[in-house]
């Protein structure tokens, strides 16, 4: 995944107001993050209201600096040999059958093989 597509996912996920059920209206109405943060206030406004539209056109307070946390996250995989990736609900790695649960998580943090997620009972003993 490329650093910004990351970074308009953790900003979407750190805007204050932006819940689970408003997250996945504005994702069913414009598709990826890239797409919530390059539309309109005015257009914003028809899906979540006045004040999270307000907010979604302005980046968050701590965004910058969760932003960088979760790239260095990242690049300690290098560091110490442990694979680290996020998997996002766009991602063809979700796991299906937590993507078909009521409240899927926006992201995955993942250490180990992101391919283990496709496994069809990764819990199997």
């Amino acid at each position: 995944m490329e650093q910004q597509e990351l970074a308009d996912w953790l900003r979407l996920l750190t805007t204050p107001g932006i819940g689970p059920v408003k997250v996945r209206a504005l994702l069913a109405c414009f598709g990826l993050p890239e797409h919530i943060f390059a539309a309109s206030e005015a257009q914003l406004r028809e899906i979540v209201g006045p004040t999270q539209a307000r907010d979604l056109c302005k980046v968050p307070d701590g965004w910058a600096a969760q932003c960088d946390a979760t790239l260095q996250w990242l690049k300690r995989s290098e560091a110490d040999g442990i694979g680290r990736d996020i998997v996002t609900l766009a991602d063809p790695r979700y796991p299906q059958r937590l993507l078909a649960t009521e409240d899927p998580p926006l992201l995955l943090y993942v250490m180990g093989p992101a391919a283990l997620l496709q496994s069809a009972d990764p819990w199997a003993t």
